[in-house]
């Protein structure tokens, strides 16, 4: 299922149905994803619920053992976290600004004021260049994905929980990366481990 960028482009319409799909918020997920791991891997799993509507839950879930890379590196946390709005703004022109409240958290912190669409103009600033630099990846990982959803795959207890050992790296890999990867993130075992606590963190966080 290619993106049609530039019909998106010249139909702001189309591009905010598409975003607001189950497909959408995979689009979004994914350019986490690849931003996770432009500099070196980030093991995760990308949660997509099974139900096409605007509000469809999706989430990229970084194993435990790859946080630190992650909470030790500002810049790179910085780009992870405006990767998924900067996303849709490549291939669509226009975010789901209702979408990004905890990326703005993971960039700025708990405090921030301002209007969620000023945060998207200084990501797009920034970053936006780096997003358009691995486009290609991202809409390769889509397209794979696309796939997985309709085959119920990897569908467990109403959620896609893809292992990023079966998405596309934006850099080379050695073997034993892909390896690590592998293990840490294809099994059931594995793909159920990081469901219940995904959805145990995100219950944590309605009831804060």
């Amino acid at each position: 299922m290619p993106i049609s960028r530039e019909d998106f482009h010249q139909n702001p319409e189309a591009a905010k149905q598409f975003l607001e799909s189950r497909e959408g918020a995979l689009l979004h997920e994914l350019g986490h994803y690849v931003a996770a791991n432009v500099d070196g891997l980030v093991s995760a799993h990308v949660i997509v619920e099974d139900r096409d509507h605007r509000n469809c839950c999706a989430a990229l879930y970084i194993a435990p053992v790859s946080r630190p890379r992650i909470e030790n590196n500002l810049d790179r946390r910085k780009f992870i976290a405006s990767a998924g709005a900067l996303t849709e703004i490549h291939f669509c022109e226009v975010p789901i600004l209702r979408r990004i409240g905890p990326d703005i958290g993971m960039y700025f912190g708990p405090f921030w004021q301002f209007e969620r669409q000023v945060a998207v103009d200084g990501w797009s600033a920034m970053h936006l260049g780096q997003i358009a630099a691995h486009a290609s990846c991202i809409e390769m990982n889509f397209d794979r994905c696309i796939n997985y959803l309709a085959s119920n795959r990897y569908l467990m207890d109403g959620f896609h929980v893809i292992p990023s050992s079966k998405l596309v790296p934006p850099g080379p890999r050695s073997i034993m990366e892909l390896l690590d990867d592998w293990l840490r993130t294809a099994s059931k075992r594995a793909r159920k481990s990081a469901l219940r606590d995904y959805l145990d963190e995100r219950a944590g966080m309605r009831s804060d």
